[in-house]
């Protein structure tokens, strides 16, 4: 497995819609995000399975806070099993955390 970590600009991310949304057999995508006006918390989490070029999956994970530049790490995995696996293992954590998953229509200014 090969990390990569970046940081970008989330006003192109905000406008991505998708709860687990099937692109594909082998493209997925997961959004959420924790919001708690009293705590002054306004974090998401985006999680993309893509196929590259040369037959690997790739599962790129973003977070942040909305509104403000966000986090980027990106792991190449054999499988897309392997991809779902720890799709699911950090979507877990993530509930845990009290991250709710964003409908598939509607967008971020909707839910805060």
């Amino acid at each position: 497995m090969f990390l990569q970590k970046t940081n970008f600009s989330a006003h192109g991310i905000a406008k991505r819609a998708g709860e687990l949304v099937f692109l594909s057999d082998c493209q997925m995508r997961y959004k959420a995000t924790s919001i708690n006006k009293n705590e002054n918390r306004f974090r998401f989490y985006y999680m993309d399975i893509e196929l590259n070029l040369f037959g690997s999956h790739i599962l790129t994970c973003m977070w942040g806070r909305i509104g403000f530049s966000l986090n980027t790490r990106i792991a190449h995995y054999g499988t897309y099993e392997e991809c779902m696996e720890k799709l699911n293992e950090i979507k877990e954590v993530r509930e845990s955390h009290d991250y709710i998953e964003i409908p598939k229509k509607n967008s971020l200014q909707k839910i805060i």
